[in-house]
């Protein structure tokens, strides 16, 4: 994680690559029946007419409650909610307990 900001902060290439794929790219998440299909291909062809990049991910039925969109809203919600001071997300003592990132500043550069 510590080479990944690393890299963030000091390529500027890398940095217009994420900025280009959060600004760009689509995500159509659901669960789709055969008679919707059309109009998903009809939307995803108008957003490339628009320069973005649709994705689509279209779920089998699942199983039981617990199923992958519910992990994501958890996750989102989670993360959302367990923000530091520099509203960036926590993610835990375990990982950054040796990088001083003044993480509970509340002033950047501090």
């Amino acid at each position: 994680v510590g080479q990944f900001i690393y890299l963030l902060l000091n390529n500027e290439n890398l940095r217009r690559v994420i900025d280009t794929i959060t600004s760009k790219v689509v995500l159509i998440l659901g669960r789709f029946t055969p008679e919707r299909k059309p109009v998903l291909d009809a939307i995803r062809d108008v957003l490339r007419t628009r320069n973005y990049s649709p994705v689509l991910f279209d779920f089998d039925k699942p199983g039981s409650r617990e199923n992958l969109l519910h992990h994501l809203e958890t996750s989102i919600a989670y993360t959302l909610k367990n923000r530091g001071p520099h509203q960036l997300p926590l993610i835990g003592p375990d990982w950054n307990d040796c990088l001083n990132l003044n993480c509970f500043s509340t002033e950047p550069n501090e």
